[in-house]
């Protein structure tokens, strides 16, 4: 290791024992950021007049899904090391991001039709507490020491110390889980800010979509600990195909607005 660097994480990841059990940071700021989405929910959702029944069916179903899906898409893309490793299968060492919000979509979705409530609706009120949830996973992602970006001898790389980090010890690092903080508090700040201001239902929804495809997918060039087909994860394969539903979906939205205003116009 050579040179000097802004960011050395001494922080030892495991918070605190119980029983000779290690609870590490990571878990506890997992259980936070999956219990803030739906408490924040309640609150935006209880403003607009939803009833609570609404709020807790959909709290609880959000977390259960939210959990089966982030594990499974870790699964998955880890297939063929669980292939012989059947005995760590279940456990929360290791979510998928994705996975955890397209089983809130999910769940959103079916809920909405069966309830006859709004998808897009109850979509803007969960993003709001879900974008600052990835802030908070984010955070336990880089005290645990998971999640790392590749080798690099930039000033601002981080160094990892602590024995049981998942990191590379001593290896300057590109701060990937810090890059994501970053981006994520900037679209926290911008889907605030239009939860406020906008009157159009699905705008937060569009924007958070976006947002996320966008930085998600170039800040994983610089994550390390994922695999890659053809020098892309299986998450950035989701950004790309998440940026060309949206492309179409704009094109198609325009072509059909324009058909309807010449119609207009031809009688």
């Amino acid at each position: 290791m050579t040179g000097v660097y802004i960011i050395v994480n001494e922080v030892d990841p495991v918070a605190f024992a119980v029983g000779g059990y290690e609870v590490r940071w990571y878990i506890l700021m997992l259980s936070m950021a999956i219990l803030l989405p739906p408490v924040i929910f309640a609150v935006l959702a209880r403003k607009e007049g939803m009833g609570w029944a609404h709020i807790f069916r959909l709290s609880v179903w959000w977390i259960a899904v939210g959990l089966i899906g982030a594990r499974l898409f870790y699964l998955l893309e880890n297939w063929q090391f669980f292939m012989g490793h059947t005995d760590k299968i279940f456990g929360l060492a290791g979510e998928r991001m994705y996975g955890g919000i397209l089983g809130v979509i999910l769940v959103s979705w079916v809920y909405s039709r069966i309830a006859g409530l709004s998808f897009l609706r109850i979509s803007d009120l969960i993003i709001p507490g879900g974008v600052l949830a990835m802030v908070i996973a984010r955070i336990g992602c880089t005290l645990n020491g998971c999640c790392y970006g590749e080798a690099c001898d930039l000033p601002w790389a981080i160094v990892y110390t602590a024995p049981d980090s998942r990191a590379p010890l001593h290896t300057p690092i590109h701060p990937f889980q810090i890059y994501q903080i970053l981006w994520f508090a900037v679209m926290a700040v911008v889907i605030w800010t239009l939860l406020g201001k906008t009157h159009i239902t699905g705008l937060v929804t569009l924007t958070y979509w976006v947002m996320l495809a966008v930085g998600d997918l170039l800040t994983r060039f610089l994550r390390a600990d994922e695999p890659k087909e053809w020098g892309i994860s299986q998450a950035q394969v989701i950004d790309i195909l998440i940026l060309l539903i949206i492309i179409v979906w704009a094109i198609v939205r325009k072509v059909s607005s324009g058909r309807l205003r010449d119609g207009a116009q031809a009688a």
